[in-house]
């Protein structure tokens, strides 16, 4: 009897392991990849005065539109802003001229807007948050014509009501008041790249810059052609970017490039039918629907504004003609 309760257990324990083996194993949830486009858009001549108030808010690239939730107290005129993961916030510098500015503005989730006073009226350019170091950066550089030294890289914190800089680094090159200098950043491994140029002799770099380094290392620098919008995708670890180029003889030919961050090679994705103007213009790079975005004024005496999107084979999947300017472009992803 007790021979035939042991076998009886034995196949009862196989029954439960069978049925336990064809068990079908929980799906995991799949994670879909979602960003947000942030930026203002000001309605008013382009070269109005900075108290002239701009609505700030999400923009819908398909169709473009936008949904207004806050109003910033003053006209920022920045080329990009910045959205920082860590406070869920979207951050901007009002410049008073190019790249000189000493107020920087911060729009909370709920649309609450704070702005921040700095130590003083400085270059301040191409502001950037670093998921990996948690914090924000951006280039400080002086002018000063051809005696123009290497810019600072600087990290920028706030507190209350103001906003502080310390240098943590510096560049290569020069740096002049030319094209606004732009930044990206690989938030996989935390180097930041700078885009920069010197519009009067056409000079251009394009370097990259791991905090604790302490100083950048050129991925690419040369002569006749300026580097506008640089951007970091990181669905496939390039840089896109816009740049005008300077045959000889010949007016300036304007391209929508991709450049490899490890050889600086770059390679025309699109060669553009209008011209950018290079302070008047704002960039930014979704990587879930793989866009690049382009805001700028086109047109006799750069009164045209337009929105073209491409993706990145360099074929324009959108083009709009907006009745405002958009400007300090940032994506949240």
């Amino acid at each position: 009897m007790k021979k035939y309760i042991l076998s009886a257990i034995a196949l009862s324990l196989a029954s439960m392991s069978f049925f336990a083996a064809c068990k079908k194993e929980p799906t995991a949830s799949k994670t879909t990849c979602a960003a947000t486009l942030y930026g203002y858009n000001y309605l008013d001549t382009i070269f109005a005065a900075s108290s002239s108030p701009v609505g700030w808010g999400a923009i819908n690239e398909t169709p473009l539109a936008t949904t207004s939730v806050a109003t910033l107290p003053v006209r920022p005129y920045s080329n990009q802003g910045a959205y920082n993961t860590s406070d869920n916030s979207y951050y901007v510098f009002q410049f008073v001229s190019s790249g000189i500015t000493n107020t920087l503005i911060k729009v909370s989730p709920g649309g609450a807007v704070t702005t921040y006073t700095g130590p003083g009226a400085q270059h301040l350019e191409g502001l950037v948050h670093n998921r990996v170091t948690n914090k924000m950066y951006c280039l400080r550089y002086a002018s000063g014509g051809s005696t123009a030294t290497p810019a600072d890289v600087v990290e920028i914190t706030t507190s209350g009501t103001s906003f502080s800089v310390m240098p943590v680094g510096t560049t290569i090159k020069n740096i002049r008041w030319a094209s606004p200098a732009t930044s990206s950043v690989n938030n996989t491994s935390g180097e930041m790249y700078f885009a920069f140029a010197d519009a009067p002799v056409d000079i251009y770099s394009i370097e990259k810059y791991t905090p604790g380094s302490g100083i950048s290392t050129v991925v690419s620098s040369g002569s006749g052609r300026s580097v506008m919008g640089v951007r970091f995708n990181s669905s496939d670890n390039m840089l896109y970017a816009i740049t005008s180029e300077y045959p000889a003889g010949g007016p300036a030919v304007f391209k929508y490039v991709r450049i490899a961050p490890t050889s600086g090679v770059f390679t025309t994705l699109a060669t553009l039918s209008f011209k950018v103007n290079n302070e008047l213009y704002s960039t930014a790079l979704d990587p879930c629907s793989n866009r690049y975005i382009l805001s700028t004024v086109t047109g006799t005496g750069w009164t045209t504004k337009t929105v073209t999107q491409f993706n990145m084979s360099g074929t324009i999947v959108q083009s709009d003609t907006t009745a405002g300017l958009f400007q300090g472009l940032a994506v949240k992803d």
